[in-house]
């Protein structure tokens, strides 16, 4: 049996280490074990009170490396957790570990590192500005061969970036170059100081194989909520050069990409971000490239896009009312072109995501999902803000005056979902994810469910519950659990009659809420469901 043992460098308070929890480290057998504790028992005095002095991380990293070297570790596996310590500009120690291995025999590296996991998480202060490749090592400077050693991790969490360089910041994801993590996550949104200050990071060389390597398994690049950072599809275009990559979790900037998408087609621009960053020229051919990539890259089993939201989106400011009619055709066309780049991903060419979640903003049709039924891949699906939006010129009046916004109406897409694809023997979604936007929205979704409770194919739904929309829900689930009954009473006498089989394949109703008060009342006892309760994560971790 493979022995494990796990270990982390970190207190209760995420700044002070007790000797106590050094002494708890295991590396070797019990015998050897006493002599690890009394070689670091002089360390253990001067850092038992603050664990950020210098050279204490990189000294048990050395030991190791040494009782590996010297056949003197006993388990086949070392997992280790570094932690961000005290302040983030000192947290240094990967970079340390770096420089003591750089220009070693990279196959007694390799084999290390094959024992030794590694997951670090650390502020990365003012970006990363790797020295020029051209630069040789003082050290080294006839073995013009050679390159630095690399470090494999197996989750590595980085938040940063250049303040100085601002858009231009090209360097600082290539910190993935030296650093290589199968599970790889980036944060790169600037929240520590007020005003939010826009940053944008070039994400190309993260999604770079050639930059990142062939074991990258996972890339999630996050954004804080009110925050504006997110990927360009050009960033994106050589995922498919990826052997192993099975999961991607990106923010993109949806509004933006439309407003580009009206420019090129020879429109207006429709939409102002606070910064002029991620505009291109050939939105369109980029954003054709981005999906095709997704779809061509073999390995990919887990697709989530969410979009950077707006509150200004469509600006018709700069447009005389005489002219909303052409300004909401045109807006429309352009909606229509993104919408259908994403069709691809719902169709017979994905032949290999699983599991797709994606924030529609409102701007995916009914036919981009056409083609599902023709996709054998796709198990979960998650929309959020599935509602397509129609914009016309009708008037809105406000106050007796007519405003700068155009007439919206809404197209649901869960409806057609559930009356055309869910409801079909075809399809192989079975899994279901709603957010509900607003609370009136619930008593349609539940009246979608009763109406084709006896053809969903679907196993699961899962709903995501905020306040104060617990109390509709509740209202509505136990009306479906009575609807449902009365319906499979007048089913069995039909059944009698026609001998046909009437049975209900949705066997969970899982609910995602914030709130804990109110678990009790929404596990609702009944005979067609396995209701499944979860708390909201606060936030995404990779330890």
């Amino acid at each position: 049996m493979t022995k494990i043992q796990t270990f982390s460098f970190r207190s209760s308070t995420n700044q002070y280490i007790r000797s106590t929890e050094l002494i708890d480290l295991v590396l070797v057998s019990n015998y050897q074990f006493l002599i690890f504790y009394f070689k670091y028992k002089l360390f253990l005095k001067s850092f038992q009170n603050n664990f950020c002095n210098k050279g204490l991380q990189l000294i048990i990293f050395k030991e190791i490396k040494n009782k590996f070297e010297n056949n003197q570790l006993v388990y086949n596996r070392i997992v280790v957790n570094f932690h961000v310590g005290c302040n983030r500009s000192s947290d240094v120690t990967l970079f340390r570990i770096h420089e003591y291995i750089s220009y070693e025999k990279s196959e007694t590296i390799s084999n290390l590192f094959k024992i030794l996991e590694l997951n670090y998480k650390f502020w990365l202060d003012n970006g990363y500005r790797p020295n020029s490749e051209e630069e040789g090592d003082d050290r080294h400077e006839t073995d013009t061969d050679k390159k630095p050693t690399e470090i494999y991790l197996n989750n590595l969490s980085i938040e940063g970036f250049n303040r100085a360089l601002g858009e231009d910041d090209k360097e600082t994801v290539k910190i993935f170059k030296i650093f290589k993590g199968k599970n790889l996550l980036y944060d790169g949104s600037f929240f520590e100081t007020k005003p939010y200050s826009p940053t944008h990071i070039n994400y190309s060389t993260l999604f770079d194989p050639n930059n990142s390597g062939q074991q990258v398994e996972s890339i999630h690049v996050k954004n804080e909520p009110e925050e504006y950072e997110f990927v360009e599809a050009r960033h994106l275009v050589k995922v498919n050069q990826f052997e192993s990559l099975h999961s991607i979790t990106i923010p993109i900037n949806s509004f933006q990409i439309v407003s580009n998408l009206s420019e090129e087609m020879g429109s207006f621009k429709i939409y102002h971000n606070k910064t002029e960053f991620g505009n291109s020229k050939n939105m369109k051919s980029e954003l054709n490239e981005m999906i095709n990539s997704f779809i061509e890259t073999k390995s990919l089993k887990n697709l989530k896009i969410s979009s950077v939201n707006s509150m200004h989106f469509p600006n018709s400011n700069d447009y005389d009312e005489d002219d909303y009619e052409t300004f909401a055709n045109k807006l429309n066309e352009t909606i229509e072109s993104f919408s259908n780049s994403f069709k691809p991903l719902f169709s017979e060419l994905n032949t290999s995501i699983e599991r797709i979640e994606l924030d529609c903003m409102g701007l995916l049709n009914i036919d981009t999902f056409s083609s599902l039924l023709n996709n054998k891949s796709i198990k979960y699906l998650y929309l959020y803000d599935s509602d397509f939006i129609v914009y016309s010129s009708k008037p809105i009046v406000d106050n007796g005056s007519r405003g700068n916004e155009l007439h919206s109406e809404t197209i649901s897409i869960n409806q057609y979902l559930f009356e055309n694809i869910f409801s079909s023997s075809l399809t192989s979604i079975r899994h279901y994810r709603i957010k509900f936007k607003k609370s009136n929205e619930i008593k349609s979704i539940f009246n979608l469910i009763l109406n084709n409770i006896f053809k969903l194919q679907l196993y699961s739904l899962k709903f995501v519950l905020e306040y104060p929309s617990i109390d509709e829900f509740i209202r509505e689930f136990n009306n479906l659990i009575n609807n449902i009954s009365k319906q499979q009473q007048q089913q069995q006498q039909q059944q009698q009659q026609q001998q046909k089989s009437y049975n209900i394949n949705l066997k969970e109703i899982k609910i995602e809420i914030k709130e804990g008060e109110y678990l009790e009342e929404l596990n609702i006892n009944n005979p067609y469901f396995t209701t499944v309760i979860n708390k909201m994560p606060y936030n995404i971790n990779f330890f």
